[in-house]
């Protein structure tokens, strides 16, 4: 029913008028030809007229503005709400199937059309409605489609320029550049090899960033852009083609390699130090921006074995008293995430954070020989469990085939408590190794 009231509204306010009126107004007479020019009952006379009507118009020195002319688009003609429903009455010149989606507005607002209201020479009005307030308003246009909108990556600068030459890799130019990545004029020809790192420069020598080769063809080899954690000044997605880049070695993937350890600070009982060693084998995997993973697979352990005897004289015996401790802590495979920093430096400094597990031992026995007594004493406590390791030092030539390294670690422990000895599980331990990578 509101549709019919609507529409009944607007068809209402073009309906001609009963009364008898003087004769029409020359656009009106215009209007009563062409409908009847459209029927085929116009007469030779009223075509007469009509071309005169016509060519008078066409002959006029300042034409008068012509009417917009109604209905020669889709669009709404009225718009209300019902509860939590939007209505809408849609003036078209083709004519709808009911039930299809239409849209409307700048938004294009989908709506869902109903019935036919009614039809007037090429118009078509339908009912049409929408769940929730929905924007549009009167006029808007009715599109039976939605734009479509053509997504494209982002643009790709390119700069290819192909020179048949054995040049060595050690230094490019950038070809093209493309989201996070960018290509260079060194390929399989001049021996680049994938993880290849290039570090990126402008045109006054000042570094962008860095260059990981990911993929290789024959002149041109492509990678990935990225900025050192470490870095201040984050330039890499400025890299444009024509910038330099510089060879700067290749990131290995895994290593392996010997180091040897000793502790620096250690127990000292009766004037004997406790002797902490370390050696073994490390296993590593390097990952991008300097990141890696290791474990260390060889014993490190520290041990302490004193005692003391204090012999005494008296009335023609000697009276004895002997004490002794016993402390051993063993370390094992210890594993660590380790971050490489200003990598592939000549000299990367670095740090590990990591763990793994102990087993400690604490002993102490005393012997008394005081006649007529004679007895022996005991004290022991053990412990086992994860220990956390900490350490940093630096590696050299971190992304060569060989690289030396030296670094420091504390591995956290308890206190073992044996008679009024007590020792803690705590060390301190230096290392040198030497690894190769490939």
């Amino acid at each position: 029913m509101p549709y019919v009231l609507i529409l009944t509204f607007v068809l209402g306010l073009t309906a001609p008028s009963s009364r008898a009126a003087e004769p029409p107004a020359p656009h009106q007479r215009l209007q009563e030809l062409d409908d009847k020019l459209e029927a085929g009952t116009i007469s030779t006379d009223e075509t007469r007229e009509l071309l005169r009507a016509l060519t008078r118009q066409a002959l006029r020195s300042q034409p008068a503005e012509a009417p917009v002319a109604v209905g020669l688009g889709d669009k709404v003609i009225a718009v209300y709400h019902d509860r939590n429903t939007t209505k809408l009455v849609i003036e078209a010149r083709q004519p709808f199937v009911a039930g299809i989606p239409v849209f409307v507005g700048p938004q294009e607002t989908e709506v869902v059309l109903q019935d036919l209201l009614s039809r007037s020479k090429n118009l078509y009005y339908y009912a049409a409605s929408a769940p929730g307030r929905v924007p549009v308003d009167e006029g808007d246009a009715v599109f039976t489609q939605k734009t479509r909108v053509l997504e494209t990556p982002s643009p790709l600068m390119l700069k290819i320029k192909e020179v048949y030459t054995f040049e060595q890799k050690a230094r490019g130019e950038v070809t093209a550049v493309q989201d996070g990545r960018a290509m260079i004029d060194r390929g399989t020809l001049h021996e680049v090899r994938e993880r290849d790192i290039y570090r990126v420069l402008d045109a006054s020598g000042n570094r962008k960033g860095y260059l990981e080769i990911r993929g290789i063809g024959d002149l041109q080899s492509s990678g990935v852009l990225y900025d050192r954690m470490e870095d201040r000044h984050r330039r890499v997605l400025t890299t444009e083609p024509g910038d330099r880049v510089v060879f700067m070695g290749q990131r290995k993937l895994f290593g392996f390699g010997g180091a040897v350890g000793w502790s620096l600070r250690g127990h000292e009982e009766y004037g004997i130090r406790e002797k902490g060693t370390s050696y073994g084998g490390v296993w590593n995997l390097m990952f991008k921006n300097g990141w890696g993973f290791e474990v260390f697979l060889g014993t490190l352990q520290r041990t302490l074995k004193a005692g003391q005897q204090i012999s005494i004289p008296i009335l023609g015996r000697t009276d004895i008293f002997r004490q002794s401790v016993d402390f051993q802590v063993d370390y094992q495979a210890p594993i660590a995430l380790k971050k490489n920093f200003f990598f592939p430096s000549v000299a990367s400094p670095y740090v590990i954070l990591g763990g793994g597990y102990y087993h400690a031992v604490l002993k102490k026995v005393e012997f008394v020989d005081d006649f007529p007594v004679f007895y022996t004493r005991e004290w022991g406590q053990s412990s086992s469990g994860v220990f956390p390791l900490l350490g940093t030092g630096v590696e050299f030539f971190p992304a060569r085939l060989i690289r030396p390294r030296f670094d420091f670690r504390w591995l956290g422990g308890r206190t073992l408590h044996a008679g009024d000895k007590s020792l803690s599980t705590e060390a301190f331990m230096a290392y040198i190794g030497l690894f190769s990578a490939w």
